[in-house]
C-alpha cells in the first residue's frame, strides 16, 4: 500500500518513513515481510514493538514484543539504509498520562540500549 501511495504521488521528493509497529497493528502484516517490499524508498525509521494480534493496542518497550528487529535492520542493512530512527512508543497497555518521569526515562533508556545493543550485533 505505501509503496502504491508513492507511485501515486509521483514525485522523487516524497518517500517512505517505515513503522513496523504500525504494520503488525494497523493492517496485521508482517513487518518482516512487508519492509523488503518498500525498503529501497524508506528514508527514516520509526521504532515501534507491538504484542498481540492486529488492532490489540499493546505497544511495549522496543525489544521487548513481537516485531523482530534483527530481521528489520538486516534487511535496513542490505539495502545501505543510513537514515533518521525514532522511538515512538514504549507505553505497552499504559495510558501516556498514566505513566510517570521516572517509567518515561526508565523505558526510554531501555530502549537506547536495545537499540545500541542491536546496532553493534549486526
Amino acid at each position: 500500500v505505501l509503496r502504491q501511495t508513492l507511485d501515486r504521488v509521483g514525485s522523487p521528493a516524497v518517500k517512505a518513513c517505515y513503522d513496523a509497529g504500525n504494520v503488525r497493528f494497523y493492517e496485521g502484516v508482517s513487518p518482516e515481510e512487508d519492509l523488503p517490499l518498500i525498503v529501497d524508498r524508506t528514508v527514516a525509521l520509526c521504532i515501534k514493538d507491538h504484542r498481540g494480534a492486529r488492532a490489540n493496542a499493546d505497544f511495549p518497550t522496543p525489544g521487548d514484543g513481537e516485531v523482530d528487529h534483527v530481521r528489520l535492520f538486516k534487511t535496513l542493512q542490505q539495502a545501505s539504509f543510513n537514515g533518521p530512527l525514532v522511538v515512538e512508543r514504549f507505553d505497552g497497555t499504559l495510558s501516556k498520562k498514566d505513566m510517570t518521569l521516572e517509567m518515561i526515562n526508565r523505558e526510554a533508556r531501555r530502549s537506547f540500549e536495545f537499540l545500541t545493543r542491536l546496532m553493534g550485533s549486526i
